[in-house]
C-alpha cells in the first residue's frame, strides 16, 4: 500500500507541474528531420514557391534559374545531414540502438521491425483482425505457454537422488539510502519503461527524495518477507523472432517492470549472487549470467575440451540440447526446494522469494489496446533483473545427473562424452542421455528431440575416418537426435573438423555487408567516424571468440583477411593495387594475427591474475608445480608446456603463444 500510495502522490506531482503535452503535427514531422534549422526552412519554402510559379506560369522564370536555385537547398540540407548524423555517431557509439538509427537515416535501409501483424490465429484456429483480441491472444499465450509445456512433458522414470542439505544459511540483510541512490543513478536512461512507470529522467532528478522513502519500503518488505503486488504486474512486449507473422508461438515475450521494482530486484540479486559466490554454490561448468564469464569462455572450454580428445586419440560425440520454453517452464515449488536444500536460502528470505513469484500478473498492449490482467503460474519473468539468477539456481545440478562433460550458459547446454571405441561410446552416450532425459523431466524442463543435434569428433591418432560411425545413434524411447557436421552454439559455428572453416565463412558474410555499408557512406562522414564504424561493426566480429578460432590455418583465415583489406582500402579510398600495411600503420588498427596475440595474452593476464571462470583454473601449470628440478623456467615462474602428439594438442595448449606470453 505504501508503494502505491507513493506512486500516485508521484504521478499526481508531476501532472500538476510537468504535464506531458502531444506535439503539433508540425513539431511531430520536424522531429523526424531534426536537421532541418529555421534558415533552411525559409529555403525550401521559397524554392516551393518557385516551383509553382514556374510550373503555372504565372512569372516568366527560366527553368534554368529555378534549377540553379533549387541546387541550393538541395546541397545545404545535405551538408546538414551529414553534419548531424556525424554528430550522432560520435554521441551514441556506445549505444548500438541509436547507432543503428542513425545509420539508417544515412544508408536508407530497413530495419527488421516488431510491427503489429495484420491478423492472428486463435488456439481455435480463426483468423482475428480486431487490436483488442490480437493483445487477449498473445497474453492468453504467454501466461498459459509454461503450463501447457509442462502438461506435455512425460513422467520421469523415477525421481532423482537428492543432495544432502546444505547446513549453511542465507541472511538477507538491510538496505541503505546510498545504496539506493547509487542504483537509481545507475538505472539506464535508453531502457523501455512500463506504461503506467514514471520517466527515467524525473526518478533521477529527484533520487535524493525517493531513496529514503524507498529505503523504508523495502527494508519492511526485507524484515517481513513480503514482496508488494504493484511491484508485480508486467507490461509484456511480443517479440517476433521467425516463421508466419499470424502466429503466436513465433513471437517471445519480454517483460517490462516498474522502475522501483527493478531497483528492489537489484537489491536482492546482489545479496543472493554474493552469497552464492562466497560459498561457491554456483556450479564451475555455468557461464552464463555471472561476472567473469561469457559466451566466448564457454566456446573456449568446449573447444579445448574437443581438442585434448583429439590429441589423446579418443572419438567425441557432441550434443547440443535445445530446451523449449525453458524459463516459462521452472516450477516455483521445485525452485523453492532447490533454495531450501541446495542454496540455504530459508526462513524469511525463501518467504520473500516465495512472495516473488507468486500472485504475478502481466498484460499486453498493442498501439494504444489493451489486454486485460492474467495470473502467471509458471516461469521466471524475462526482462527482470532476478529472473536468470532463479534460472541458473534452478537449472544448477544438471552436470551432477550424468558423467557427460558439461557446459552451460543459462538454458543452452552442451553435453560432450569421448572414448575410444565407438560401440562402447555410442552404449554409454545413449545411458548417459537418458540419465539427463530424467533429470529434465523430473525439473519440469521440456527437452526437444527434433531439435536437439550431436556432433562426431574423430581421434587425429588412430587415421580414423567419420565414415565409421554413419551407424552411431543417439536415442530416448522413440525419438531420435539429429546429426551434424556443424553446430552452431552462441553465433560461433563448430565444426566436426575443428578446422573452423564454416564459421571462417560465417564471418565472412558478416564483414561484406559491413563493406557495403562503408562504401554507402565514405562519401558523406570523416574518416575518423569511419575508422570508429569499423571499430564498431567489424571489429567486433573479429575479437568475439577469437582465442578460439584465431588457431585456425593461414589458409582457412585468408579469405577472411581479403575482406578485412577491401575494406580498409574503402575506408581510405585506395584501389585494390595497394600495400596494406602503410594503411595498418595509417588508421592505428591491428592485423587479424596481431589482435589474436593481443587477446591471447589478454587471457594469459587474466590467467596470472585469478580473473578467470573457476573452470579455468587447471588451464595452465607452473612449471615449479610440475616437477623441483632447478630449471629457468621454474625460476623465472613460467608455465609448464606439455607434451603433445597432434596439431590439436598444439592448438589446445598454445604452445607457440605461451612462448610468446613468457617472452
Amino acid at each position: 500500500m505504501q508503494l502505491e500510495l507513493l506512486y500516485e502522490t508521484f504521478h499526481a506531482v508531476l501532472e500538476e507541474h510537468a504535464p506531458l503535452i502531444n506535439p503539433s503535427r508540425k513539431q511531430q514531422q520536424l522531429s523526424k528531420k531534426p536537421w532541418m534549422t529555421a534558415n533552411i526552412l525559409k529555403l525550401v519554402k521559397k524554392k516551393n514557391k518557385m516551383f509553382h510559379k514556374v510550373y503555372n506560369k504565372k512569372q516568366t522564370y527560366t527553368y534554368s534559374v529555378y534549377k540553379q536555385f533549387r541546387n541550393s537547398p538541395n546541397k545545404t540540407i545535405k551538408t546538414a545531414k551529414n553534419s548531424y548524423c556525424e554528430k550522432l555517431i560520435n554521441l551514441n557509439k556506445n549505444n548500438s540502438k541509436k547507432l543503428w538509427q542513425t545509420l539508417e537515416h544515412l544508408v536508407n535501409f530497413k530495419s527488421k521491425t516488431n510491427k503489429v501483424p495484420q491478423s492472428i490465429v486463435s488456439d481455435q484456429g480463426d483468423d482475428l483482425y480486431d487490436l483488442l483480441n490480437f493483445a487477449n491472444e498473445f497474453n492468453n499465450y504467454f501466461s498459459e505457454i509454461g503450463s501447457r509445456m509442462v502438461e506435455k512433458i512425460p513422467a520421469p522414470n523415477g525421481m532423482p537422488e537428492h543432495t544432502a542439505t546444505l547446513c549453511s544459511s542465507f541472511y538477507l540483510y538491510e538496505t541503505s539510502g546510498e545504496e539506493v541512490v547509487r542504483l537509481i543513478r545507475n538505472i539506464s536512461d535508453g531502457k523501455a519503461i512500463n506504461e503506467n512507470d514514471i520517466p527515467t529522467k524525473i526518478n533521477k532528478l529527484a533520487k535524493f527524495v525517493l531513496a529514503p522513502i524507498l529505503t523504508r519500503i523495502f527494508n519492511k518488505c526485507i524484515n517481513e518477507g513480503f514482496y508488494p503486488d504493484c511491484l508485480k504486474v508486467a507490461e509484456v512486449l511480443h517479440i517476433y523472432k521467425s516463421g508466419e507473422q499470424n502466429i503466436c508461438s513465433n513471437y517471445g515475450p519480454i517483460s517490462i517492470l516498474l522502475q522501483f521494482n527493478k531497483i528492489f530486484e537489484r537489491i536482492l540479486y546482489d545479496r543472493v549472487y554474493f552469497y552464492l559466490q562466497e560459498y561457491k554454490l554456483l556450479s564451475k561448468y555455468q557461464f552464463g549470467f555471472r561476472p567473469r564469464s561469457s559466451t566466448s569462455y564457454a566456446v573456449k572450454s568446449i573447444y579445448s575440451n574437443l581438442l585434448s580428445d583429439a590429441d589423446n586419440g579418443l572419438y567425441s560425440c557432441s550434443i547440443f540440447l535445445y530446451l523449449s520454453k525453458a524459463f516459462d517452464t521452472v516450477n516455483h515449488n521445485i525452485l523453492f526446494d532447490k533454495f531450501y536444500h541446495n542454496f540455504g536460502i530459508r526462513g524469511i528470505p525463501l518467504q520473500l522469494f516465495c512472495s516473488y513469484l507468486s500472485n504475478r500478473k502481466q498484460f499486453v498492449k498493442l498501439e494504444n489496446v489493451q489486454s486485460g490482467l492474467v495470473d502467471i503460474s509458471n516461469g521466471v519473468p524475462q526482462g527482470s533483473v532476478l529472473g536468470p539468477l532463479l534460472f541458473i539456481t534452478y537449472i544448477n545440478d544438471i552436470p551432477k545427473s550424468s558423467t557427460f562433460y558439461t557446459v552451460l550458459y543459462a538454458d543452452d547446454t552442451y553435453l560432450c562424452l569421448s572414448h575410444k571405441n565407438l560401440e562402447n561410446l555410442q552404449h554409454m552416450v545413449n545411458v548417459e542421455v537418458i540419465k539427463v532425459d530424467n533429470w529434465l523431466r523430473s525439473n519440469k524442463l521440456s527437452l526437444n528431440y527434433s531439435k536437439s543435434t550431436f556432433m562426431f569428433t574423430k581421434s587425429l591418432k588412430n587415421n580414423s575416418n567419420l565414415s565409421e560411425t554413419c551407424s552411431f545413434q543417439i536415442k530416448i524411447n522413440d525419438s531420435c537426435f539429429q546429426r551434424t557436421t556443424c553446430a552452431k552454439y552462441f553465433r560461433v559455428l563448430i565444426d566436426s573438423s575443428l578446422d573452423w572453416s564454416s564459421h571462417m565463412q560465417y564471418i565472412k558474410s558478416k564483414l561484406v555487408r559491413a563493406s557495403y555499408l562503408f562504401y554507402k557512406i565514405r562519401n558523406v562522414v570523416s574518416i575518423d567516424v569511419l575508422k570508429m564504424l569499423y571499430f564498431i561493426l567489424v571489429h567486433c566480429h573479429l575479437y568475439y571468440c577469437l582465442v578460439s578460432w584465431g588457431t585456425a590455418t593461414n589458409s582457412v583465415l585468408q579469405p577472411l583477411e581479403v575482406v578485412l583489406i577491401n575494406i580498409l582500402r574503402t575506408i581510405t579510398y585506395n584501389n585494390y593495387r595497394c600495400h596494406i600495411t602503410p594503411l595498418y600503420k595509417s588508421l592505428n588498427i591491428l592485423k587479424l594475427h596481431d589482435i589474436y596475440k593481443l587477446e591471447l595474452s589478454k587471457l594469459m593476464h587474466k590467467f596470472h591474475h585469478e580473473m578467470l571462470p573457476t573452470s579455468f583454473k587447471d588451464l595452465f601449470q607452473k612449471t615449479a608445480e610440475v616437477h623441483c628440478h632447478n630449471t629457468r623456467c621454474a625460476t623465472n615462474q613460467n608455465y609448464f608446456i606439455q607434451q603433445v602428439s597432434t596439431n590439436a594438442g598444439k592448438k589446445q595448449f598454445l604452445i607457440e603463444e605461451l612462448l610468446f606470453g613468457q617472452m
